[in-house]
């Protein structure tokens, strides 16, 4: 992305970051990206704060995935996935565990990944400022 006047392109960068949400890489990196390219972190909430992407326990604390997630980072729950964009959000970003339907596979693996994924939805026209 480009700060430049004129532009109509939207710029969007996501992904597992590995960097922990509010913490001082993320603090550096967000600024970074919204100084130098005009983004932002859609999956902030509206309140504060953001959802856990990775280390997830379910409804009695347990791990939910354990086959792809190293003993010591099991059931420790982080928030290291973002949406960085210059477009306008339309709904609150959330995050999506995404689950092993199957119980013939679930030995082979629970999750389809051990961090959950993003949803989210964009307008696909830039944004102003003052509209996010």
């Amino acid at each position: 992305g480009s700060k430049g006047e004129g532009r109509t392109e939207v710029t969007v960068v996501m992904g597992d970051f590995n960097i922990r949400a509010g913490e001082g890489d993320y603090n550096f990196f967000s600024e970074r990206l919204a100084s130098d390219h005009n983004l932002v972190d859609i999956t902030v909430k509206k309140g504060g704060g953001w959802d856990t992407t990775f280390g997830v326990k379910d409804k009695d604390g347990n791990p939910v995935e354990t086959l792809l997630t190293s003993p010591g980072l099991r059931g420790k729950p982080q928030t290291l996935d973002f949406i960085f964009t210059d477009a306008k959000p339309l709904q609150e970003s959330k995050a999506l565990l995404l689950k092993n339907p199957n119980p013939d596979t679930f030995s082979k693996f629970q999750c389809v990944s051990d961090h959950l994924g993003l949803e989210s939805a964009i307008e696909l026209e830039l944004a102003s400022r003052t509209e996010r």
